[in-house]
């Protein structure tokens, strides 16, 4: 079941889902600030890292020993986005970017207060239609962010288009959608659980 704006507000408020920062306004307010959160979905803004591939023609063998950070890290480098200037994305160039904003799917062991015995949620990402018109896709078929998620999203990008398109912290890039899940979910974190950065690494000691 996908959660509407104000089911998604209620989860906010109970701590189902945390976003951190949080989008804002909830709703548009008159003063010309447009609301990030659509009936069913919310918009999310990109971070100011990418992970570039390098030019090198290199060969990716995943038999190899090393997690997959660790040999994104080698087969990239990672560079600041210009927040005046942008990042022209060439066409068929894939980066990895995040998100600016980190999300939190409590499972429903960690849960208290109004959200106890509430269905905990997971998620998934989806381009936004103004942005694919022009090419740009956002994810490689991996749009699922599983229940007890916690880290910012990495965006597998490129554009498909005629044109480079410039990249901005900041941009709207995405959007999230929000769903429930039946039945309490056994505990099962990710590689990149608590990932810092595009290609995955999560702190270390």
């Amino acid at each position: 079941m996908i959660l509407s704006n104000s089911a998604i507000f209620d989860a906010l408020d109970d701590g189902r889902l945390v976003l951190e920062p949080e989008p804002s306004p909830r709703v548009s307010d008159g003063t010309g600030t447009p609301s990030p959160f659509g009936t069913s979905s919310l918009d999310l803004r990109l971070g100011s890292v990418l992970q570039v591939p390098k030019q090198a023609q290199l060969a990716i063998d995943l038999r190899e020993k090393g997690n997959i950070a660790d040999t994104l890290m080698v087969l990239s480098d990672s560079m600041e986005i210009d927040p005046e200037k942008g990042y022209k994305l060439k066409r068929n160039q894939l980066v990895l970017a995040q998100t600016l904003e980190r999300i939190s799917l409590p499972l429903p062991q960690n849960l208290a207060g109004t959200a106890v015995d509430r269905p905990a949620l997971a998620a998934r990402i989806e381009g936004k239609s103004s942005r694919a018109r022009f090419g740009l896709l956002v994810h490689f078929t991996a749009p699922t962010i599983h229940a007890g998620w916690d880290g910012p999203i990495t965006l597998e990008m490129m554009c498909l288009g005629p044109l480079s398109f410039t990249l901005y912290p900041g941009l709207p890039i995405c959007q999230l959608i929000v769903e429930e899940v039946k039945g309490e979910p056994i505990e099962s974190l990710s590689q990149f659980q608590g990932q810092t950065t595009p290609a995955g690494d999560a702190p270390t000691g």
